[in-house]
């Protein structure tokens, strides 16, 4: 009898350790961000394999809905609380997020104007931080990948008085016929507005919505 407890005390002993191992783990993967606001789950990443990550620190990490991430990341725990058997409950240590790399805008004159698609998008918010213009956006699709483009529209007049810096998003569906509502934040690198201007710099910034939908903003852009 003693020798039959032992054994299946052995067995529970190897079981706990392997789980353990299993959380100590350093991982790196990459997944998309929800925001969910509820109080157990309020902030998931859905990774590519299809598992759910619940970041406890989240708060340390300026995240919205649909942002693209890659992440290394700490097992920690299970929540079987979020709508499956996959929420694992992590520490998270790096974060990169894919959807706020900035690339530079884009030039546009009377020459190549049309060269950039302008499919219509949902613009949420827009502003300045930094060197960097962010935005918010949404679009219909998902069974395509779509570019999203920051582009700066040269007039045609260059006698004074010249006007601000105009600057417009450019959206290629790339002829996607979904209709998932996808929501995302691009930021772009407006630095070049340093060459030839004085700070602060008024620019505009515009987009082409859905229907007769247009969004129209005016910033201003601080630098030292």
């Amino acid at each position: 009898m003693s020798k039959s407890l032992y054994f299946i005390a052995l067995l529970a002993l190897i079981f706990v350790g392997c789980n353990q191992s299993d959380f100590k783990e350093d991982q790196r993967s990459k997944g998309t961000v929800a925001i969910l606001g509820t109080l157990d789950c309020s902030v998931q990443i859905e990774l590519e394999n299809g598992d759910l990550l619940l970041p406890q620190n989240w708060t340390d990490f300026k995240l919205v809905s649909g942002d693209e991430v890659e992440i290394d990341y700490r097992i920690i725990g299970e929540n079987n609380r979020c709508g499956g058997s996959n929420c694992l409950l992590t520490n998270v240590s790096v974060i990169k997020n894919a959807s706020l790399e900035a690339p530079d805008y884009i030039d546009l004159y009377v020459s190549n104007y049309d060269s950039l698609k302008n499919d219509p998008v949902t613009v949420s918010k827009a502003y300045i931080e930094d060197d960097k213009l962010i935005v918010e956006l949404s679009y219909g699709g998902g069974c395509t990948e779509h570019s999203i483009n920051l582009v700066r529209v040269h007039g045609w007049c260059a006698t004074p008085p010249i006007p601000p810096p105009s600057f417009q998003i450019r959206h290629d569906a790339n002829n996607d016929d979904c209709e998932a509502w996808i929501s995302k934040t691009y930021q772009f690198d407006i630095s070049r507005l340093q060459e030839g201007n004085e700070s602060p710099v008024k620019i505009s910034f515009s987009a082409s919505g859905y229907g007769d939908d247009y969004f129209h903003t005016n910033l201003i852009y601080n630098y030292e």
